[in-house]
């Protein structure tokens, strides 16, 4: 259990900084690299989803706040309805990699 709260750590780490300085295809990267060295899909998705929440808390929240007001008016979605789907994309993006390279999906020689 220590040692999958410590991946989930730097797994969060990981893709916060790598979102931060490269971008979001950073996510798909650090899963599917943590995939392939048989890593769980689950934990990679939930580092991406814990590495945008993190970056999101540090907005400033009333600029935010007027985005998120807005788009909500435009996807006629509540503010925090957005922030739930960011996340939850984050979350499939890391996911996704992971359980698209993981050892028992790629093919036998």
């Amino acid at each position: 259990m220590a040692r999958a709260a410590l991946q989930l750590l730097l797994l969060a780490l990981l893709g916060a900084a790598g979102t931060w300085f490269g971008g979001w295809w950073a996510l798909p990267i650090i899963g599917g690299v943590y995939g392939w060295r048989g890593g769980r899909p689950l934990l990679a998705g939930l580092g991406a989803a814990l590495a945008w929440g993190a970056l999101f808390l540090m907005l400033p929240a009333a600029p935010v706040g007027r985005l998120l007001t807005r788009l909500g008016a435009l996807a006629h979605l509540p503010g925090p309805a957005l922030i739930a789907l960011t996340l939850l994309f984050a979350g499939l993006l890391g996911w996704s990699a992971a359980r698209l390279v993981a050892p028992e999906t790629r093919p036998s020689r």
